[in-house]
């Protein structure tokens, strides 16, 4: 078992190194619909707030899928009672590959994304949904949903952040 491990993280790791850069012209996939939620977004309650920034980026998507797709990357700050509890805002603009975004998402619909949101209070993964609920898209309903699946060891239940929100472009 050990061995067919090792082989395949060998395999894997060599398809990786192999893989063609750049990409083939036509694995290009970019995502126009996105632009609707690209900019600052806010929302507040007395002295809570939760503000995002949302980007378009490229990710290169290694061999054996050797594409480049457009995703919808971003930050956050998340204040409570007037102290900041949770923040990546700082790192807002760099390359999601660095792993300092909180945001990774993906187009469900022309009005709605599915992606993952990074809580790092608690440590984890959560699935976030983003829908715009007006025809100007100036507001998106935010709700983040506990992820499907194995949970591991030490796995804590709910959120630090809120659960759904409607968060205002600034």
């Amino acid at each position: 078992m050990k061995n067919i491990i090792l082989a395949i993280t060998f395999l894997l790791a060599y398809s990786i190194s192999k893989g063609q850069y750049p990409c083939p012209a036509d694995s290009f996939t970019s995502h126009p619909e996105f632009n609707k939620f690209v900019g600052d977004w806010k929302w507040g309650s007395g002295t809570d707030s939760v503000i995002l920034h949302l980007e378009k980026q490229f990710i290169l998507y290694p061999a054996p899928l050797n594409i480049d797709e457009e995703n919808l990357v971003g930050w956050h700050k998340y204040i409570k009672n007037g102290i900041i509890v949770e923040a990546s805002l700082q790192y807002s603009g760099l390359p999601y590959i660095g792993g300092h975004s909180s945001i990774l998402g993906r187009n469900e619909s022309p009005v709605k994304i599915y992606g993952t949101f990074r809580e790092h209070t608690k440590s984890k993964k959560c699935d976030l949904y983003l829908t715009m609920i007006d025809s100007s898209y100036s507001q998106m309903e935010w709700r983040l949903y506990e992820s499907r699946g194995l949970t591991p060891d030490g796995f804590i239940k709910g959120f630090t952040l809120p659960v759904s929100i409607v968060l205002v472009k600034q």
